[in-house]
């Protein structure tokens, strides 16, 4: 039975399918692709996006805002693959944590708060890898990451006063009103939509530009040299 099973594979077109691919140019194609660059790149964003969205689950509230409003430290490594890979990495990088974070957590907000996630780290990271790739220096970096905090900022604040809030209150049934008096309770020169986006939504964002920056320019060189030493050696 063993002498038929054995005549029986060796003479199967699984075998001679084997054998083709094995010895045959498609073979060698494959094998340079696994050895690209692109393939690198491909794996590096791969490993930066699943530690940013290990990050999103460690959310810690502010003082000066409402609970609603929390920080993460997931941008951090968005940012590190963006000043490492390429500004589009950053993005693709921003894009499979929020993706990931959904399939793994699902969303509260009917997908609302995180395409308004997706849409913050794409201003954030952007501008600042964007800036960074073409003046390579600490002094780059450091006008990289302003610049990205100043678009984080201003993305944040148009798109809270003419989309989010709008949009919250007609898919939640949440009033206006009852966003604006969270506000009010922590800070009394809060009274409408453009104070809240004043006094809330600005700081909140220039705060957590800031912070993720500061880390960012702290780890950036240890981070990004530990996982490129990972492939340093599987490209030849």
């Amino acid at each position: 039975m063993r002498c038929c099973a054995i005549v029986l594979y060796f003479t199967s077109p699984t075998y001679f399918f084997c054998l083709f691919i094995l010895f045959s140019p498609v073979f060698d194609t494959l094998r340079h692709f696994l050895q690209t660059k692109k393939l690198i790149k491909i794996l590096q964003i791969s490993i930066f996006a699943a530690i940013a969205t290990v990050l999103t689950f460690f959310e810690v509230p502010v003082f000066f805002a409402p609970s609603f409003y929390k920080l993460d430290f997931s941008n951090v490594v968005v940012l590190i693959s963006g000043f490492s890979i390429g500004p589009l990495a950053g993005v693709l990088t921003e894009f499979l944590k929020v993706l990931l974070k959904i399939l793994i957590k699902g969303s509260t907000t009917v997908g609302l708060g995180d395409l308004a996630s997706f849409v913050a780290g794409v201003a954030l990271t952007l501008p600042s890898a964007a800036c960074y790739k073409k003046y390579r220096t600490f002094k780059g970096a450091c006008v990289a990451m302003l610049l990205g905090t100043i678009c984080l900022t201003a993305v944040s604040a148009i798109l809270n006063y003419f989309i989010l809030l709008p949009a919250y209150e007609i898919l939640f049934s949440i009033s206006e009103n009852t966003i604006i008096s969270l506000g009010n309770t922590i800070n009394p020169l809060i009274f409408d939509r453009f104070t809240f986006i004043l006094f809330i939504v600005c700081p909140f964002n220039l705060f957590k530009g800031a912070l993720i920056c500061s880390v960012t320019l702290i780890l950036y060189k240890r981070l990004s040299v530990v996982i490129n030493n990972l492939f340093k050696d599987f490209v030849k």
